[in-house]
């Protein structure tokens, strides 16, 4: 049976998805649920593909075949950059240099490419809704830190391995006693509406962030941005870890250990669109 043996091949992932679902009607008993249909087409995917998707464990068809299509859109894009890339030194004047005069010669280019390529506009993504240049990262399924794929950013190796933070320095205290987590002192002079009422040198107001009108505390007394948990809870960006816990002195007279951060936060402010990495902070009032 044709159905049984049905791969990729030289087709794409839209005629491979037509062919599957054309053939399928003859063979239900194969594929008798959701998983199983996936499971059957995503083993029929190019090797390259498939170890792309695979580490998603994406258990139904619809989504699967999404994925897969990102995917070959990302490949596609790849080899034609590598064919012009390699078009290019065969065709350039460099073509048969010798490799090291080649190298010295464009140590200085090299580094000109990479200016250019950073000032990149930067846009406020549609799918992450994250303030980034280039590919979206959650639409072709990439890790936001380190850009592979097969798993999330909570989940990330990188993540994992820069999670503690460094030792301080040895001293006599803390060569006989334990190691103590890194801290960072901060300060605000408002947390609630009566307490910003209660100073002339505050401002409130709102500005649009994740496309939503929050309500703001411009103080200028404090040292680091915050974003309330509350709002926070709102969002769809995932909170990361501050490398050194953030111990912020409030108008109270207490202190409160902050160590989460939502990264590249979308705040428009006049038509401008300003990405800015916001501390989670238990406040109330103020988003």
């Amino acid at each position: 049976m044709e159905f049984a043996t049905l791969v990729q091949g030289s087709m794409t992932v839209h005629q491979y998805a037509a062919r599957f679902i054309e053939l399928s009607r003859f063979a239900a008993y194969l594929i008798p649920d959701e998983e199983k249909k996936a499971r059957k087409f995503e083993q029929g995917l190019n090797e390259k593909l498939y170890e792309r998707v695979v580490g998603f464990q994406i258990r139904n068809f619809s989504e699967l075949v999404d994925k897969a299509t990102v995917f070959e859109r990302s490949l596609q894009r790849s080899a034609a950059l590598h064919d012009q890339k390699k078009r290019t030194i065969s065709s350039g004047p460099h073509f048969g240099m010798d490799q090291g005069a080649w190298k010295k010669r464009n140590e200085g280019s090299s580094s000109g490419k990479r200016m250019v390529q950073g000032t990149h506009q930067a846009y406020q993504c549609r799918t992450c809704n994250r303030v980034h240049t280039g590919v979206c990262r959650k639409e072709a399924g990439l890790c936001y830190r380190c850009g592979r794929s097969g798993h999330y950013l909570r989940d990330c190796p990188l993540r994992l391995d820069n999670s503690r933070p460094p030792p301080p320095p040895r001293t006599e205290g803390t060569a006989r006693g334990n190691m103590q987590h890194t801290t960072a002192p901060a300060r605000v002079f408002a947390l609630t509406p009566g307490e910003a009422e209660d100073r002339n040198d505050v401002i409130t107001g709102t500005i649009s962030l994740f496309s939503k009108n929050a309500t703001v505390l411009f103080d200028s007394g404090a040292t680091h941005s915050f974003v309330s948990m509350t709002y926070a809870r709102f969002c769809t960006l995932e909170t990361e870890e501050l490398k050194s816990k953030l111990v912020v002195a409030t108008p109270t007279g207490n202190s409160v250990v902050c160590d989460k951060f939502l990264p590249g936060c979308p705040l428009l402010i006049e038509g401008r669109l300003m990405p800015a990495d916001l501390i989670v902070f238990n406040m109330f009032g103020f988003d």
